[in-house]
């Protein structure tokens, strides 16, 4: 991977939990979490796949990542 394309990071990301890779889709957002600390993108999507889960605790959060990034993300509000 590119690692310097977040871009790339969530695309791919997202191509695994498409084909049900949910757990590599998790490792890669995490990957990206540490690589790009202060882009809430891969926060909100770890977000996303964790409440799908029903795994409240780490889609709060996520979720609470976001927001502290950007106050003003109304999705992540929704989320929350």
């Amino acid at each position: 991977m590119d690692q310097f394309n977040p871009t790339l990071l969530i695309e791919q990301a997202t191509e695994f939990y498409k084909r049900g890779e949910i757990q590599q889709s998790i490792e890669l957002l995490q990957k990206g979490t540490k690589m790009y600390p202060n882009w809430p993108s891969p926060f909100y999507n770890l977000g996303i796949i964790y409440k799908e889960k029903k795994n409240w605790e780490l889609s709060y959060k996520a979720f609470e990542q976001v927001l502290e990034l950007d106050d003003k993300d109304i999705y992540s509000w929704w989320h929350f």
